[in-house]
């Protein structure tokens, strides 16, 4: 899976989770059960949780991609063969 890809699962998780929390908070306060602070603590924990998610992954997706360090670094192939070389 490339960068690309686990950045939007990461943005469609973060939205599912701060859609669950922010529900969460909004039916136990319509409600009020008992132990209703512990249903709130836990769906704000889900909310900043899927709002840090979704953060992250869009500064993700906006970082530059620094392409000298692609190019210096050799392939897993070409440190085989540089190996096979010297080895002889």
């Amino acid at each position: 899976m490339n960068g690309k890809t686990r950045d939007w699962i990461w943005i469609i998780v973060g939205g599912y989770l701060t859609y669950t929390g922010v529900q969460l908070v909004m039916d136990v306060l319509n409600q009020k059960p008992e132990g209703y602070i512990g249903f709130v603590v836990a769906g704000v924990l889900f909310a900043v949780f899927g709002v840090g998610l979704i953060v992250f992954a869009i500064r993700n997706m906006t970082k530059p991609v620094d392409e000298q360090e692609e190019e210096e670094q050799p392939s897993l192939e070409e440190q085989a063969k540089d190996e096979e070389e010297s080895g002889e």
